[in-house]
């Protein structure tokens, strides 16, 4: 019966995104990326493309 709950409870993934910075310092969004193994000025490139500002790297 454990191990059956261990392997339930490993699917499951949660993403907590810090908005107005009381739980982390910085940009969570740029972290994540990070973590992920992409490069976070390209990320904001795209998003700031996708936006029509293009040029703009890094966050709002």
């Amino acid at each position: 019966m454990e191990v059956s709950r261990r392997k339930e409870i490993g699917r499951n993934i949660a993403i907590v995104w810090d908005f107005d910075g009381t739980l982390a310092s910085g940009d969570s969004t740029s972290a994540v990326v990070n973590i992920l193994g992409r490069d976070d000025h390209a990320f904001w490139d795209a998003i700031h493309r996708i936006n029509g500002k293009a040029g703009n790297s890094g966050e709002d």
